[in-house]
C-alpha cells in the first residue's frame, strides 16, 4: 500500500461505480477503442444461445459478415432520423448524469451511449436484448418496454459456462486459421 502511494498512485477502492476503477477492464477507454473479448463474455454467449443465434466469427467480433450484419449498433446510431431498432448489446458502463441513467452499450461493431428509462434491471457486464429501442441523433433511448430480456453477468463456474467458452474458443481458433490461410 505504501509503495503505491509513494509512486503517486491513489488507492482505487472496490470495482464498479462506487470505486476508483470500473468493473469491466477497458470500459473507460474512448468509444473508438472498444476492446472486448466476446468469447469470454459469458452473458453474451448465453444470450446468443438463448436467442438461437449462431456462435460464429461475426458474433464474436472476428468478422464483419454475419446474420446480424443489418443490426449492428454503429449502423443503427448513425443518422439523424428517428427510428426503432432491435439490438443485442453489452452494458459496458453505467453513469448517472443529471439524474438520468446513461449506459455505454457495445456489440461487435462498436459502442454508443444510451439513455436508459429503467433502473435496477441491469448492471455493468449485463447483456440486453432490445426490441423497439429508439435511435435519434447518435443516441439510443431505451424505454422499459424495449427491454425484452436481461442476461446478467455471472461467475463462469458452471458446466454450461465452460461449454460455451470452449465453443467460443473453437470458433476463434477456426477464424484465425481461416485468416492465416487467406
Amino acid at each position: 500500500m505504501r509503495r503505491r502511494m509513494q509512486e503517486g498512485q491513489a488507492l482505487a477502492g472496490p470495482p464498479g461505480p462506487a470505486g476508483g476503477y470500473l468493473a469491466l477492464p477497458g470500459a473507460g477507454q474512448p468509444d473508438a477503442a472498444v476492446a472486448v473479448n466476446w468469447a469470454e463474455q459469458l452473458p453474451w454467449l448465453r444470450a446468443l444461445k438463448h436467442l438461437q443465434l449462431p456462435l460464429d466469427a461475426f458474433n464474436l467480433g472476428l468478422s464483419s459478415d454475419g446474420c446480424l450484419a443489418g443490426r449492428q449498433l454503429l449502423r443503427e446510431v448513425h443518422g439523424w432520423e428517428l427510428r426503432r431498432c432491435c439490438l443485442l448489446v453489452l452494458v459496458r458502463r453505467l453513469e448517472v448524469v443529471a439524474g438520468e441513467l446513461q449506459a455505454q452499450l457495445a456489440d461487435p461493431s462498436g459502442c454508443a451511449w444510451a439513455s436508459l428509462g429503467f433502473g435496477g434491471r441491469c448492471c455493468e457486464g449485463s447483456v440486453l436484448c432490445l426490441v423497439g429501442a429508439l435511435v435519434v441523433q447518435g443516441m439510443v433511448f431505451v424505454p422499459p418496454s424495449a427491454v425484452a430480456q436481461v442476461f446478467p453477468p455471472s461467475q463462469g463456474s458452471s458446466a454450461e459456462a465452460q461449454e460455451l467458452r470452449a465453443a467460443a474458443r473453437a470458433v476463434e481458433r477456426a477464424a484465425r486459421r481461416d485468416e492465416y490461410v487467406q
